[in-house]
Parts: C-alpha cells; structure tokens; sequence
C-alpha cells in the first residue's frame, strides 16, 4: 500500500480513501470464495475497530476503500490487521485449492523482502548484505 500522505496513517478518526493492491499486481482472488475472504475481513474488524465502511471496490489485484474512521482507532489499526489476517486467509485457501505456482512466486517474493532492511537514516529501505545499518554520511 503506498503511504503518500504517511502524516494521516497514524490519525484517529476521520474520512480516508485506501488503496491497496496484492504483490506486483498478481491476481489473487481467483474466484467469489476468496471475494468472500476480503469482505468476511472488514466484517470482523468492524466488530474489532471502530469504523464504517462507506464504499469498496474488489478487484482481482487490489481493492479500495472508502473508510469513516471514529476518535480512537486509526486506520494503521485497521490496515495492520487487514492485511494480516486477510493474508493469513487467501494463504490457506490457495493451499487447499492447490495453486502451488501461485504460492511458490508468492513464497519467493517473501523470501526476496527478507533480505531487505530499513535504514533509519533517510527513511528508505537498502539491501541487508550484513545485517546490520550503516548512516550514510555523505
């Protein structure tokens, strides 16, 4: 999901418009089950977070939402848990209906952001060959 306007993430409360697309656009939901996956998501985190569902599109690659947001939740809350357990859901779906190229690509791109840390100096992620972050001092 990218974070243009990161200064919003964390806010409690109010309108947001959300985008958010599965890994390198792949088309993930192969059919109405894993639809029923996203919306059974947002009907347990209703319950979970304080916040309404205004208007969502579902898509195969990505969804977007339109979000009303109530003083104290906010919508990091929200998408942490999405994500998680929505991820969790189409994981074990694709397993019993045995897409095994699918889940391999997706295994691989896991394993490749594994590799990868943050560098707390400028705020961008640089590849992790020592485990460890250097300042860049230039």
């Amino acid at each position: 999901m990218s974070l243009r306007r990161r200064e919003l993430f964390g806010k409690e409360g109010g309108l947001f418009f959300v985008t958010t697309s599965f890994h390198k656009q792949r088309s993930l939901l192969l059919d109405d089950r894993y639809y029923c996956i996203i919306l059974g998501s947002l009907a347990f985190l209703r319950q979970k977070y304080k916040f309404d569902v205004i208007a969502y599109v579902v898509m195969s690659t990505h969804l977007h939402l339109i979000l009303f947001i109530w003083k104290g939740t906010t919508l990091s809350d929200i998408m942490r848990d999405f994500k998680k357990f929505t991820a969790y859901k189409i994981r074990r779906q694709l397993e019993e209906d045995k897409a095994y190229d699918l889940l391999d690509s997706l295994r691989v791109a896991s394993d490749s952001c594994r590799e990868v840390t943050p560098d707390t100096t400028k705020g961008s992620v640089t590849p992790d060959t020592t485990n460890s972050v250097t300042p860049d001092t230039t």
